[in-house]
């Protein structure tokens, strides 16, 4: 069990490592500078650590005939 834990966790650290090192030569080719990538990289933490609360107060308080989380999930996938 714990083997299948670890690669799971390695799986997980392998995409972060190849998105951090495919993502900043990119925003360059873009034309931004260097040290402008690393808000770049911010914008997706401070949004989620906004939007996330946001969404699952009024989540838990929605009364829709759907239920409580569905016309939030339509909405994101709409969204995205």
């Amino acid at each position: 069990k714990m083997i299948s834990v670890a690669s799971i966790a390695a799986g997980v650290q392998f995409g972060w490592a190849l998105q951090l090192s495919l993502l900043t030569p990119y925003v360059q080719l873009l034309g931004i500078p260097h040290k402008w990538s690393s808000l770049i990289w911010l914008c997706g933490p401070i949004s989620g650590m906004l939007v996330q609360p946001t969404v699952g107060y009024y989540s838990d308080r929605c009364t829709s005939r759907f239920g409580r989380r569905r016309p939030f999930i339509a909405a994101g996938a709409v969204l995205v």
